[in-house]
């Protein structure tokens, strides 16, 4: 190789390992994020009020986040009403500009047996806000209880993919 190249080699290189260690840290700490939600049991809620409203004075800091590889692309607001006691949940998703397009997201619980059950599934445009509504019978076990909903990038109507975001609902 000629040696005017080597430095330039040398800096595309260096280039491309940064990316790619990027990248591998990304999906560790999109791993890492959906290992704490699916392993852990439900423990507090976000207090929300019928009109979507946040309780500033009751907030689970563990409730409602983004998941890493999707920070930029998404934001949620927490469900409401939290608790409920027999009231309609709604969850609102909203997507990015840019990313998302055609794409579904799949709302899901723990199902009593093991694994997840999907409740709902939305296709993403960019820039959609998706609206989840569901009745409390809809979420297993039936009954009073805290239980963990879950939202899945996917491409069908399962609770296979990615995790965008999770949180803990108060059924009274």
């Amino acid at each position: 190789m000629h040696r005017c190249y080597e430095p330039v080699v040398s800096v595309l290189l260096l280039a491309v390992l940064a990316v790619s260690s990027a990248a591998c840290d990304g999906n560790s700490a999109q791993n890492k994020f959906a290992e704490r939600a699916f392993s852990e049991e439900p423990e507090g809620y976000t207090r929300t009020l019928p009109s979507g409203a946040v309780d500033s004075s009751r907030i689970d800091e563990d409730d409602w986040n983004i998941g890493p590889n999707y920070e930029f692309g998404m934001t949620v607001d927490p469900a409401f009403p939290n608790p409920t006691s027999g009231s309609a949940i709604s969850l609102l998703v909203q997507t990015g500009i840019d990313g998302q397009q055609g794409t579904n997201l799949t709302l899901c619980t723990n199902d009593p047996g093991g694994g997840l059950l999907a409740l709902r599934s939305r296709r993403a445009s960019s820039g959609a806000l998706l609206t989840f509504n569901l009745s409390p019978s809809q979420v297993p076990p039936s009954g009073p209880g805290l239980k963990r909903l879950y939202v899945l990038d996917n491409n069908g109507a399962s609770c296979s993919g990615r995790l965008v975001t999770y949180g803990d609902v108060l059924f009274e």
